[in-house]
This record gives structure tokens, C-alpha cells and sequence, in this order.
């Protein structure tokens, strides 16, 4: 009885898959071409995105000025498939299960201590700066894009207004998704659009993954206030590498890592407070406890 229960569930969640996957399959082909933002976006993300504004102190006057005056934008069809996709959190717990694996390997390693002896000057400055161990943020650097090699094959200023102005539509082919995490995603979707503004450089395009997370950290553009001019040029740069290793050890320290979890780090020690601290900066398990064995492998 319970082997045909089982069986029941795995058909009914492969059916529910596969109308999503069928679904979006049209509507990708029907948002092919380039789109018009100012024809697209709807006076109710207008006025959220005017709340944001205020919220965070940008005028919203110049930022919708900026808004309207990109050009049009090609729909990514990752961010949204790959957001509301059944299954979803099982998908990411193996890929996260599979990464800190992978990064442990002795290969991999050596990589990391070479890339430490190379930048040995800023990144003891950085350690000393922030009270947080070098080897704790060179191993989420290569957790996130192998020290800067993967290239990063999405513009984020698509794959954010992909998300805004089509998130409600797709979020209909998957009748199990909660409310709560559409109106979240919109929420942050909205933080991330305003902030890309204003760490926007004319010059460069801003390269992320498919969930918009930007520069060698990965750090979402609605944690942009974390990142630090680390190159020391005067201007903050999320695609920086040195910019973006600032923002890490930044980010690490004022989520609670703490001198104490440096003293319990250099004994050779992992804590449950350490593992806490890391969560903030993914959310799984697995990926906490990668960073760790990683880091103390380095030692």
C-alpha cells in the first residue's frame, strides 16, 4: 500500500512538472523578441517600485527616468523556470551537495592556496580589517565561481526585469507555489532593480547568474551595500574582483562572525555559530558545511 502511495505521488509531481515545463515552453516562445520596457511595465509595479524608492532614499523621479530610457531588454528564460519550477528545492540541494564535494577535492585546493599566496598583501589587510579568516572567504569564492574562472553567462538587468514584469503570469503554471514566496521574490526583485541603479556603470555590462546574483562573490544586487571599494580606485564596483572580496568579508563580519569564531577557527575548530553565520550568506546546509571543510582544508 505505501510502495502505490509513493507511486501516486511520483506520477502526480511528474505530471505537475511537465505541465509547467509545457506551459512555459509557450510562453518563452511568445517573449522571443525584444521587449519595450515602458510599453511592458504596469502601473501597479510603477507604484511598488516608487515604495522601494522611498524606502531605500532614491528619488524615484530619476530612477523611473533611467528606467524608461534603457533599451529593450531580451526575456531570460532561466530566471523564471528555474525560480518556479516544481521540485525546485530538491534540485538546489543536490547541486549545493555536489559543489561542496567538489571543492574539496585536493586539486581544487591547491588552486585556492595558490590564489592566496598571489594575494596574500589585500588579503591579510582584508583578515585583519574584518576579524574574519581569509580561508573562510577564498573558499566561498570558489564555492561561487572557482576563484573568478566561471564566467557568468546572464546580464542581470535582464534577468531582473524578466522577473518583475512576468513573475505573476509564469507563477500560474505551478499551482503549489505559497503567495508568500511570489510576493518575497517580487519583493527582492524590486530591492535588486533599484540597487543595480545605483551601482550602475554606463560603461559595463553586469554579467550574473540565472537568479541575478552579480561579480566573483555572487552577491545579489539588493546586498549591494555590503560590497567595499577594495582596490582602492574610488569607485565600488560589483563585477570588481577586489570590490567583491571586500563586500564578503564585509558581509561575513556583520552577520556575527566574531574574533572568538576566528580564535575557535585557527584551533582547528568548527562551531555551530560559524555555521549559522555562513546560512546568511546561502542558505543550505550544504553549502555551509562545504565552506567550512574547505576553509579548515586550507589551514
Amino acid at each position: 500500500m505505501i510502495k502505490q502511495l509513493c507511486l501516486l505521488i511520483f506520477c502526480l509531481s511528474t505530471l505537475s512538472c511537465n505541465d509547467f515545463l509545457i506551459n512555459y515552453k509557450v510562453f518563452t516562445k511568445k517573449h522571443s523578441q525584444k521587449i519595450n520596457i515602458k510599453k511592458t511595465v504596469n502601473k501597479d509595479l510603477i507604484r511598488e517600485l516608487e515604495k522601494t524608492c522611498k524606502k531605500i532614499g532614491v528619488s524615484e523621479t530619476i530612477f523611473l527616468k533611467w528606467l524608461y530610457n534603457l533599451p529593450d531588454f531580451q526575456y531570460d528564460e532561466k530566471v523564471l523556470r528555474r525560480y518556479l519550477e516544481p521540485k525546485r528545492k530538491n534540485i538546489s540541494k543536490s547541486s549545493n551537495k555536489k559543489n561542496a564535494h567538489s571543492v574539496l577535492k585536493q586539486k581544487n585546493i591547491n588552486r585556492i592556496k595558490l590564489f592566496i599566496v598571489k594575494n596574500s598583501i589585500i588579503l591579510t589587510e582584508l583578515e585583519a580589517k574584518y576579524h574574519v579568516p581569509k580561508e573562510v572567504i577564498t573558499s566561498i569564492y570558489s564555492h561561487e565561481t572557482r576563484l573568478g574562472v566561471f564566467k557568468l553567462p546572464h546580464i542581470a538587468l535582464n534577468i531582473l526585469l524578466s522577473e518583475l514584469l512576468y513573475i505573476d503570469e509564469v507563477s500560474k503554471f505551478n499551482k503549489n507555489l505559497s503567495l508568500k514566496r511570489i510576493k518575497r521574490l517580487k519583493r527582492l526583485a524590486r530591492y535588486s532593480l533599484i540597487n543595480l541603479y545605483k551601482y550602475w556603470i554606463p560603461s559595463k555590462t553586469l554579467y550574473s547568474s540565472w537568479a541575478g546574483a552579480c561579480g566573483p562573490m555572487q552577491f545579489m544586487p539588493f546586498n549591494f551595500h555590503y560590497l567595499k571599494d577594495g582596490n582602492g580606485d574610488g569607485i565600488i564596483d560589483p563585477s570588481n574582483q577586489f570590490d567583491s572580496l571586500a563586500g564578503a568579508f564585509n558581509f561575513i563580519k556583520l552577520k556575527g562572525w566574531s574574533k572568538a569564531l576566528t580564535k575557535d577557527f585557527q584551533r582547528g575548530e568548527i562551531s555551530n555559530k560559524m555555521h549559522k553565520v555562513i546560512l546568511k550568506y546561502n542558505s543550505s546546509d550544504e553549502y555551509a558545511s562545504g565552506i567550512l571543510n574547505t576553509a579548515l582544508k586550507l589551514k
